[in-house]
Parts: C-alpha cells; structure tokens; sequence
C-alpha cells in the first residue's frame, strides 16, 4: 500500500502490455503453418496427391509400410488434415 498512484498505473499498464504480446505471440504461432499451406504451389500440391495416389494403389496391393512411405511424403508436401 505504499505505492503511490502512478505506481499501481504501472503495474496494471505492465500487465496489459505482458497479456498483449502473449496474445500477438499465440495469434502468430496459430496463423503462421496456415500461411504457409495456403501459399503452397501448386506443383507441391499435386506431387503431393500424386504421392497419396501412389499410397492408396499400393495399401490395395497389400504394401502397407511403402504406402505409409507415400502417405508420409504426401503429408510432407502439403500437410492437410
């Protein structure tokens, strides 16, 4: 309570600015892989869908390990739920 008026206006400001930038670093960690999909080129994408065609044909054959190889490189081209 010794603290004069300016004292507890400082503590508060400083407590506004400290929830602020965790907001501004949570909105950035969010955003940032899905800018990064939504500007991925085109060619990545269908190598992409190739590589999860590729996956698809070899599961039906019974080739599971090299199709989780093909889906783990589709994945990795575009990461898409």
């Amino acid at each position: 309570m010794g603290r004069g008026i300016s004292g507890g206006l400082l503590d508060r400001v400083s407590n506004a600015v400290s929830v602020i930038v965790a907001l501004v670093m949570a909105v950035a960690l969010v955003a940032r892989p899905m800018l990064a999909r939504a500007e991925a080129p085109d060619s990545q994408k269908e190598r992409a869908r190739s590589s999860l065609r590729e996956g698809n044909t070899l599961l039906q054959q019974g080739r599971a390990a090299e199709a989780l190889a093909k889906f783990t490189e589709a994945y990795r081209l575009f990461p898409s739920p």
